[in-house]
């Protein structure tokens, strides 16, 4: 199944001291981008990645304690700051989103491959081996 996928965009053009707003619409077909084909990548990924970071938290105890949620939905419980973890994160080309209640949220595109899930636990265990005391 080929879904079509419509963007709709607007801008300004100015004449002549005037402001006329125009719209302009693309439509685009984005080849091989199935419902189903995202729903199958998640479940086959959802393990991998759960049971990576919970590998994480068992050498990393003292800074990062639990996971929680499910799918490509999910939290981890810092021990330490989240906002600490995701600075030095950043400086290690990790983009983090600290959450309440202490929590790293993680929320990767449908599309992550296996690839991309296994350069986001090395980034991640760099991240808090590094973290300043």
């Amino acid at each position: 199944m080929v879904c079509p996928i419509i963007i709709i965009g607007f801008f300004i053009e100015f004449k002549s001291s005037q402001k006329s707003l125009s719209s302009f619409k693309i439509s685009s077909t984005i080849d091989g981008f199935s419902p189903r084909k995202l729903k199958s990548n998640v479940k086959s990924l959802s393990e991998f990645l759960l049971t990576g970071i919970n590998d994480i938290i068992e050498n990393h105890k003292d800074k990062i304690t639990s996971v929680r949620g499910r799918g490509f939905m999910l939290g981890i419980k810092c021990e330490v700051e989240n906002t600490l973890i995701a600075e030095t994160a950043l400086k290690n080309g990790l983009l983090l989103v600290p959450a309440a209640d202490n929590i790293i949220r993680l929320l990767p595109p449908l599309n992550t491959e296996k690839k991309d899930i296994e350069e986001f636990f090395n980034l991640l265990n760099m991240t808090l081996e590094n973290l300043p005391r």
